[in-house]
């Protein structure tokens, strides 16, 4: 964001990074908007309102691999409420469905591809909250 000059305040860089999650290709898609919307501003206002449309919604889960029913049911307890041990989420993820080792399997997949975090407990990128969670 340094090298193409947006992002000079750190109220909107949190904004780029809550809106893209800080994927390299939704990032470019933000610096291309810029380029035509002409503002970082008016840019995350056109990207926080893409998101709130279902077509667009429906590609951007596509894209990071989340349009997978049982995927969703793990993370969903995550975007709902935040950070959570793994037994919570597994626990959660059992409630909807998904077998214990499905659950793992599918939230260590998760980890790995950095759309979920952890430390002691487990959060989510905040782009993957978004599209798991109902915030539209």
């Amino acid at each position: 964001m340094q090298d193409v000059e947006i992002g000079d305040s750190a109220e909107t860089r949190r904004g780029i990074m809550k809106l893209t999650g800080g994927w390299p290709a939704f990032l470019m898609e933000f610096h291309e908007s810029i380029q035509d919307l002409g503002t970082a501003d008016e840019a995350l206002r056109s990207f926080d309102a893409e998101l709130a449309d279902g077509a667009r919604r429906a590609d951007c889960s596509r894209r990071l691999s989340l349009d997978d029913p049982a995927t969703r049911d793990v993370l969903r307890p995550l975007a709902d409420y935040g950070d959570l041990r793994r037994e919570e989420i597994v626990e959660a993820a059992g409630d909807s469905g998904v077998g214990r080792e499905d659950a793992e399997r599918r939230l260590t997949w998760a980890h790995r591809l950095g759309l979920a975090r952890s430390r002691l407990t487990r959060s989510l990128n905040p782009l993957v909250a978004r599209l798991i969670g109902g915030d539209a």
